[in-house]
């Protein structure tokens, strides 16, 4: 599948663990459309930690040539099989540095969207691996606040499969 949602309507297609993962960031929204992030406990989160991301959403960004960038995200945290499955540890780096998947402008309009709008992305995607064979990556992106405004870090969650 190759495939994004906006809002919940991913939930037919995802694992029993990406439904963990949005639920329990539903449960600690608590009704608002935003969860705060100092809400988030990792503990509760153990079983997911391997496939969790955790981005600054960084805002009013200067021009770049021609082109004004209004988002930069950066990596604060990564699970180890999200370090695994990039070969290394982009903390601290942009997205650009460290993404996973084929396309960036794909990946960078995910976390814009949900910057700008603050809605749940998911995102099913058939990457092509280094190693050459295809993989079914599921990234469920989760709007964060630590003001209760804006979105200032955004929850990713992430799996991949072997597509046969």
């Amino acid at each position: 599948m190759d495939r994004i949602f906006i809002g919940a309507g991913f939930l037919d297609s995802c694992t029993e663990l990406t439904r963990f993962v949005y639920e329990y960031w539903l449960c600690k929204a608590g009704g608002r459309r935003l969860a705060y992030r100092e809400d988030i406990e990792p503990a509760d989160l153990i079983r997911a930690l391997p496939g969790i991301q955790l981005v600054d959403v960084l805002r009013d960004m200067p021009h770049e040539g021609d082109i004004k960038r209004g988002y930069r995200f950066i990596y604060r945290l990564l699970g180890t099989k999200e370090v695994s499955v990039r070969h290394g540890n982009p903390v601290g780096l942009p997205v650009e540095e460290g993404f996973f998947g084929n396309d960036i402008e794909r990946v960078l309009s995910n976390y814009a969207k949900v910057a700008e709008t603050g809605d749940i992305v998911c995102d099913f995607e058939e990457v092509t691996v280094p190693a050459g064979y295809r993989v079914q990556d599921v990234s469920l992106f989760l709007p964060l606040t630590l003001d209760g405004k804006s979105v200032q870090q955004i929850l990713v969650y992430s799996e991949q499969s072997i597509l046969r």
